[in-house]
């Protein structure tokens, strides 16, 4: 299998396109061995199948979380901010699908494009967000996944098709079994908790190069620092330090992996301004040293 690690852009509000204009659709495989990488805290506005293929992972979707192991999967529509943590010992393995909605629509405003296709592009239903193998009602949605995982690998000459049937069907199964999630429109107090959160993201996003304090961020949600503190810790899982520090890491493996650039350089523009305390951090969460991770992503 090809691992291919996404490439979020500096802020986790993500500007790229999944796919192109003709077929907006892309496929991602990725390997998180424990304490390893992880996916951020991000958002798209396309929406996203996240298929475990080994071991298991913490789905987070909004103020929600969603344990999921092999062979099951979780929907996220597009606009909702979430993140994968590994769980237990041996990290995991999986496959995701980034989509635009826009993809299943048809010139002809049918039963189709009215009644399922239109309510899903404008965000009035969405797809039950978790498929477990447990359940019977699920094991076909799951298939094709994996079908869908398997066209994407191995593109043959006319896999666009194959994957939009597989989409189509799982629609078609939701439908046979009235499985619609009718979206609400979050509390204000929930709303507002989101918000806040992407703007310090993005805070980060763009100044993780630079010396960052709790005061900043807390300014910018004008909140105290305590209180700024806590709500951080119970939003992301991690104090804001432990977040800089990984996504400065995160950063750093990028660089150090595609780049010949010396490791003090590339410590310095992350973010660091102490080496030793790179090596430290980084080794912390890579379980090796800069230069072993440089070794080995390239062996």
């Amino acid at each position: 299998m090809i691992i291919i690690q996404e490439i979020l852009t500096n802020t986790p509000k993500e500007n790229r396109f999944h796919g192109n204009e003709r077929f907006p659709l892309a496929p991602y495989w990725l390997q998180i061995a424990p304490n390893e990488l992880v996916v951020e805290l991000h958002w798209h506005e396309e929406s996203e199948f996240f298929y475990v293929l080994e071991g298991a992972a913490l789905v987070q979707i909004g103020t929600n979380y969603y344990p999921t192991r092999a062979g099951e999967a979780v929907f996220i529509h597009g606009g909702d901010i979430h993140a994968v943590y590994p769980l237990g010992e041996t990290g995991c393995s999986f496959f995701a699908v980034v989509f635009n909605m826009k993809l299943l629509r048809s010139g002809i405003n049918d039963t189709v494009q009215n009644d399922y296709i239109l309510p899903l592009i404008e965000g009035n239903k969405s797809l039950p967000i978790h498929y477990s193998y447990h359940e019977s009602g699920e094991q076909a949605i799951l298939a094709s996944l994996a079908g869908m995982m398997k066209a994407l690998e191995e593109k043959k000459l006319g896999h666009e098709l194959a994957v939009k049937a597989h989409l189509y069907f799982i629609l078609a199964h939701i439908a046979s079994e009235d499985r619609w999630i009718i979206r609400h429109i979050p509390s204000q107090a929930v709303s507002n908790r989101i918000d806040s959160l992407k703007a310090v993201l993005n805070y980060i996003g763009v100044s993780y190069m630079h010396r960052i304090t709790i005061k900043e961020m807390a300014s910018i949600i004008f909140m105290s620092e305590g209180h700024f503190c806590r709500f951080f810790k119970a939003m992301v899982r991690q104090t804001p330090i432990e977040y800089i520090n990984s996504f400065r890491i995160n950063k750093a493996a990028d660089l150090i992996q595609h780049t010949n650039r010396k490791i003090l350089d590339i410590a310095m523009e992350v973010g660091f301004d102490n080496l030793s305390y790179f090596i430290k951090k980084f080794r912390e969460q890579m379980n090796c040293t800069p230069a072993e991770y440089r070794q080995r992503t390239r062996q």
